[in-house]
């Protein structure tokens, strides 16, 4: 196995030929934790309870998907709470979504797994405990 270093600094580009950041023009409904962007062109959006413990207590669990060249966010209710996990994109397009919040004062995770599906979308299986 080899390693290839170059001798010189790569160029710096110019945002104006390679992309910049802007604000989107629109609000975004819900308090986004991970993004993940689908092979459709969507983006996956997990919130969860949004880093809110009363929406925690109170059940307000949430996802979305949004469409950049719509420009629409399709907000889901989630049945657990996606907030503070990890979220990998899968060979098949798929993401598997691990770890949930189970309670904020004090702070406990729980063991949870699920899988999103870019092309049926919020049609997500129940989570599955991993333990």
């Amino acid at each position: 196995m080899g390693l290839c270093f170059g001798t010189h600094p790569a160029p710096a580009e110019s945002p104006v030929t390679e992309g910049s950041w802007s604000t989107l023009p629109y609000p975004m409904p819900i308090n986004p934790i991970h993004v993940g962007l689908l092979h459709t062109g969507k983006v996956l959006i997990v919130a969860g309870s949004e880093n809110t413990g009363s929406q925690h207590d109170a059940e307000e669990y949430y996802g979305a998907v949004w469409d950049p060249v719509t420009g629409t966010i399709a907000v889901q209710d989630l049945l657990w709470d996606i907030f503070c996990t990890g979220m990998s994109a899968m060979p098949d397009g798929r993401y598997l979504i691990v770890g949930a919040t189970n309670s904020y004062n004090p702070f406990y995770g729980d063991a949870l797994a699920s899988v999103f599906d870019p092309v049926t979308e919020w049609s997500m299986p129940p989570a599955v405990r991993t333990r």
